[in-house]
């Protein structure tokens, strides 16, 4: 008898037997013995991303209106869907990728076994959920949310496709084990915040709100050149402000949920099992606790007319609905990258372009609401490696990606990233042995629950080589002779401005438009970009000792220079760049 692998939670009832992973998350979690296999994962074929995105946009066209215009009926409001925009996404987007994502999974697997067994949690419930964050740690990094959703999925094939599933019930008691409460315990008032209350009160009314994360020096200069008093806000809208709802976290009210009908003509099963489930979904903030948190955002005393911020507006709750209060008293807003890519990729939610008329970003406008200003974020990092002299080290820049998948479309998913650790070893073991001494790591740090990349970096490095230290990382980027980046975004954006830069990654990772194809190709050429770690190591040890032959070469300079003009623009003024476009907003 073989069994159904769908997370770690069943491993001490399934010792001895035979078994298959659902995917690579429930594998390596479950995979001491090398008793279990792999189910071959259907994200490696490109078609199916392609589908993949294209379906979501198609889902989130349908249910979007109709879950706005209840919104509005359940709350006596009348909020515009750009409004609603603000609050729902990227909560909904993320819901039916992840949710669609395991669907496939599991229909993958019917395909390919007659008989399915597998053990099924009696005592397990995620719900209800307040709000995105919360909805977000569940999405990518539980394993007892991924065991409830995958338990829903194979019980709609059971009963209602009639598939032949056997379940194995255990009355196991299990509880998510993520503590909000704790994690404000630990996050207390700082000076700054408690001068940011304060400063409310007095400032609140001023004509621009700016909240913008490039360094505290620029940050002052611009609100003074468009005569600004600097708040941020970081007291109002920071994540422990918010932590009062989840310790009055309640049961989800039934009655009112049921007033909620997502009205459009289902076209296949997977719809059906989604709106089954949908209303029950759907975050406390927008139902429950709705009211509540727009009174709460009601005492915020802060009233400007002009709102530009880079960050708050994507994951903060307690913003959202205060931005969306102020956009329906005819405020406006101005979001802003918060870092790049170098391209913004086939992603089925461009969030930014639907919120506002316009949007401040890095590249080049591809559409007709964005405008592209200087990257305010890289100015202490702009030509401080083009002088190589005396300069020895190679700083390699890596990523990782939650346990389990978000961002589709952006780079790997799942058991992808392993390919990227063994991309990182075969490069390294390809460099002279002088480069190898001189080789040093940067593993990607903001991530729990991942795909322990950092951990089997460390096994093969040693700790020596492995930069972890913020200020140790930021004063050796400016420092290495030669950075190589695995991923095309913000840490690859900083350091090839700021000297010479190799880009590796494989290219069926990140599904892009022809526009940032070409410019992609134009770095290949150049030999800027590898998509095999082979080349590059090649192409390293050539160069090593005479770097500026190819860094300075003309072909090199003229790519670099229309690179970062598409993609990150630079200018000698760029404060005064910034200031003279808000000007022009009234």
């Amino acid at each position: 008898m073989v069994f159904i692998v769908n997370s770690g939670l069943e491993k001490k009832y399934l010792k001895n037997k035979k078994k298959i992973a659902v995917d690579s998350s429930s594998y390596f979690s479950h995979n001491s013995n090398n008793d279990i296999k792999l189910n071959s994962f259907f994200w490696n074929k490109l078609k199916n991303t392609e589908e993949f995105s294209a379906y979501i946009k198609y889902l989130t066209n349908k249910i979007f209106p109709s879950l706005c215009k209840n919104l509005n009926h359940l709350h006596g409001i009348n909020f515009s869907q750009k409004t609603w925009n603000i609050i729902i996404n990227p909560w909904l987007n993320s819901y039916l990728e992840s949710t669609y994502f395991r669907w496939k999974l599991v229909e993958s697997i019917i395909k390919k076994n007659k008989i399915i067994n597998l053990i099924y949690f009696n005592n397990l419930n995620i719900l209800p959920i307040i709000d995105l964050r919360e909805s977000k740690d569940n999405f990518f990094y539980s394993d007892y949310y991924n065991q409830f959703i995958l338990q829903r999925v194979w019980k709609f094939f059971k009963y209602k496709q009639k598939k032949k599933i056997n379940f194995f019930f255990k009355n196991e008691y299990l509880r998510n084990n993520y503590d909000y409460l704790n994690f404000k315990k630990k996050n207390k008032l700082r000076l700054a915040q408690i001068i940011d209350f304060f400063s409310a009160f007095i400032f609140g009314k001023q004509k621009y709100f700016i909240s913008l994360n490039i360094g505290k020096i620029d940050y002052f200069k611009l609100c003074f050149k468009i005569k600004t008093f600097p708040l941020k806000g970081i007291f109002w809208f920071r994540n422990q402000a918010f932590f009062k709802f989840y310790k009055k976290k309640i049961k989800n009210d039934n009655n009112l949920r049921n007033q909620i009908k997502i009205d459009y003509k289902l076209k296949n099963d997977f719809e059906k099992f989604l709106l089954e489930h949908f209303n029950n979904d759907i975050p406390q903030i927008l139902i429950e606790k709705f009211k509540e948190i727009m009174l709460h955002v009601k005492s915020i005393p802060l009233n400007p007319k002009i709102i530009v911020n880079d960050n708050f507006y994507i994951g903060s709750s307690i913003f959202k609905f205060w931005l969306a209060s102020k956009l329906e008293n005819e405020s406006k807003f101005i979001p802003v990258d918060h870092g790049g890519l170098y391209g913004n990729g086939k992603r089925s939610l461009h969030y930014e372009d639907q919120i506002s008329d316009t949007v401040i970003k890095w590249h080049k406008p591809t559409k007709s609401n964005q405008v592209q200003l200087p990257v305010l974020h890289f100015r202490n990092f702009f030509n401080k490696r083009n002088l190589i002299q005396n300069r020895e080290k190679i700083l390699f820049i890596s990523h990782d990606g939650p346990k389990y998948p978000k961002l589709f479309n952006t780079g790997p998913l799942s058991e992808q990233w392993i390919d990227q650790y063994n991309m990182i070893k075969k490069f390294y073991l390809g460099l002279n042995k002088n480069i190898q001494n001189a080789f040093f790591l940067r593993p990607y740090l903001f991530l729990n629950n991942d795909w322990w990349l950092k951990k089997r970096l460390i096994k093969f490095f040693g700790e020596k080589k492995i930069i972890i230290n913020n200020t140790e990382y930021f004063n050796l980027i400016k420092k290495s002779k030669l950075t190589v980046c695995a991923y095309p975004k913000t840490a690859f954006l900083q350091s090839i401005i700021s000297g010479p830069t190799i880009l590796i990654f494989d290219k069926k990772f990140y599904n892009e438009t022809k526009r940032n194809k070409f410019f992609l190709n134009n770095l290949k050429k150049s030999k800027i970009f590898f998509d095999n770690s082979k080349e590059a190591y090649i192409h390293i040890n050539k160069i090593w000792n005479n770097l500026d032959d190819w860094w300075q070469s003309k072909e090199v300079i003229k790519t670099r220079n229309i690179f970062i003009s598409e993609y990150m623009s630079q200018s000698e003024n760029p404060l005064e760049i910034w200031s003279s476009f808000l000007k022009t907003k009234k």
